[in-house]
């Protein structure tokens, strides 16, 4: 019983580490993550949402290791600088 235990949780944390990324769409299923974003646009084969004055996405996850990367995608229509932190 112990070693099918300890067979199981190994089998967790392998899987664990062979994770794909992770990829989050802006939809309308997503709104209980965001503030300061206006309703999502359906416009196939994209969704997207204007970010207002301030605008704010909380992920419940975090991460472990050496190395994250993060990758943002978005389009700007205006001239003036925009400050985004992580």
């Amino acid at each position: 019983m112990l070693l099918l235990l300890a067979l199981a949780e190994g089998g967790l944390r392998l899987a664990a580490l062979a994770r794909g990324p992770l990829t989050f769409d802006v939809g309308p299923s997503t709104a209980a993550y965001l503030t300061g974003f206006t309703d999502s646009e359906e416009r196939p084969p994209t969704t997207s949402r204007w970010a207002r004055n301030r605008a704010l996405v909380e992920l419940p996850l975090s991460a472990r290791g050496e190395r994250a990367t993060l990758r943002l995608r978005f389009g700007r229509f205006v001239d003036h600088a925009i400050d985004v932190q992580v």
